[in-house]
């Protein structure tokens, strides 16, 4: 026997309407995370991957619309089915399945059904929408980069920052390497906000099939309420499942990371070669002077004993710091290289959405 509650049914176009109006907070999140890569966009090592930025924008805007649509649709075929149920009394389902067949059934995926007993809609996808961050300042750098306290190099680059930062340069070295490298903390932020994005889909997929089961409490045991299941199976995995909207905006998340990574180690290990050339070269300079000082406390009942330990201390301290330093400069320039081949190898696959 057929069941329709034709109130719990139209209580599923409301949800409906309240998913697709949702979707609008996702364009003005992308509105407010995607829009700049920064001064230098991706410098002259990675402007070449990053060329197709403002298409990639625009592109998600199309698919935000498409998802607006295609939630719309659904809803005015919720509406339909509501009006068709009320003026046959439901004796005419077969026509009521045909209002369903604007998505092609997918074989593969089981129709959504109604939900266990005491099933609730969950929050609005947007809800877990959070402000991107960005992977280059992660506390796992700072922690590699102990020996900068001892080294001179790293406290004399410090220094010129702050003579920066008073004309409106925050970090100096960082500004100069946008024109090579880019804006790495712009990028993996940008990078972030894709991820965010494709979370926020999938979250998008999960709820919509949620909440139509909720809907299908009230309308089961017919034909018409399977086509209608099949629909929105299809609907959710467009929307939220792999091969649908996610898996582009995870590909340029990746692609993003990627880059920012790359630029960020090559950044590193060019300031860590730096910093252990001027380290060793202080080195050898106070080792020569401490052995100097130590011959002269010989003949100057050690008076100079105590500048020589002095020279001996920095000595050891700037050569700690640029054998560091010549260690992490292999490290971040070979992590480095492999994220540029792996921004090289990045595909982005856009998808078309079905209307419904």
């Amino acid at each position: 026997m057929v069941y329709f509650d034709q109130n719990v049914v139209a209580s599923g176009a409301k949800d409906l309407a309240d998913l697709r109006d949702d979707v609008a907070k996702a364009q003005a999140y992308g509105d407010d995370h995607l829009g700049s890569l920064g001064r230098c966009n991706g410098g002259k090592i990675y402007e070449a991957f990053l060329a197709e930025h403002t298409k990639s924008v625009e592109k998600f805007g199309e698919l935000v619309s498409g998802s607006r649509t295609l939630l719309n649709n659904a809803k005015l075929h919720v509406d339909s089915t509501v009006k068709a149920y009320a003026d046959t009394e439901n004796t005419n389902t077969d026509e009521v399945a045909k209002i369903w067949n604007a998505l092609e059934k997918d074989p593969k995926l089981s129709p959504v059904g109604p939900a266990s007993a005491g099933a609730s809609a969950g929050p609005l996808p947007s809800a877990g929408l959070k402000p991107p961050d960005s992977k280059t300042d992660d506390w796992i750098w700072k922690v590699l980069s102990w020996p900068d306290y001892l080294s001179i190099s790293s406290w004399a680059r410090t220094l010129l920052n702050y003579i920066a930062s008073l004309f409106g340069i925050a970090d100096l070295w960082a500004w100069l390497w946008e024109w090579i490298g880019g804006d790495f903390n712009k990028i993996s932020c940008v990078s972030s906000a894709w991820f965010n994005l494709e979370a926020y889909y999938r979250e998008l997929g999960s709820e919509l099939k949620n909440r139509m089961s909720i809907m299908f409490t009230g309308w089961y045991d017919s034909a018409d309420a399977t086509a209608a299941g099949d629909y929105f199976a299809k609907a959710a995995k467009v929307l939220g499942g792999t091969g649908g909207v996610p898996q582009p905006l995870h590909n340029l998340g990746d692609l993003y990371n990627t880059v920012s990574l790359s630029s960020f180690w090559f950044y590193q290990a060019i300031f860590s070669a730096v910093d252990a050339l001027v380290d060793q070269t202080i080195a050898a300079i106070f080792e020569a002077g401490s052995l100097m000082t130590a011959i002269a406390a010989i003949f100057s009942g050690g008076l100079t004993a105590i500048p020589a330990a002095i020279a001996a201390f920095i000595a050891l301290m700037s050569q700690v710091s640029a054998m560091w330093g010549w260690m992490m400069t292999a490290v971040y320039g070979y992590t480095g290289l492999i994220a540029l081949l792996g921004a090289a190898t990045t595909d982005v696959n856009w998808v078309t959405l079905p209307e419904g």
